[in-house]
């Protein structure tokens, strides 16, 4: 069986979840307001806890409309758990803590 890419990364997530007992996972990547935005949500609707690392991500900046990166923190800020630099993000997983 053929599965499209959003089925497979579905079918891993819960794979990651059921295997692992992860529920906890730390966002980063690039096109902040778009790529990881989606992801975000992708992951928020399977039930995971998730946290954006803030300077682990970019975005393009539009020369009319402005920098996209600032729209996408604005909304990470809405939908995350957390936005974290990341020190932040090493020293909480050093400290053990979420």
């Amino acid at each position: 069986m053929l599965l499209s890419l959003k089925q497979h990364c579905k079918r891993l997530q819960r794979n990651i979840y059921n295997i692992r007992k992860i529920n906890e996972i730390l966002l980063g990547g690039t096109f902040a307001n778009m790529r990881v935005k989606s992801h975000l949500r992708e992951l928020l609707e399977q039930g995971f806890e998730v946290a954006v690392v803030k300077d682990a991500t970019a975005a393009p900046k539009h020369p009319e409309w402005g920098y996209a990166y600032t729209a996408a923190l604005i909304n990470y800020a809405f939908l995350a758990r957390a936005v974290l630099t990341t020190d932040e993000a090493v020293k909480a997983i050093e400290r053990g803590q979420r």
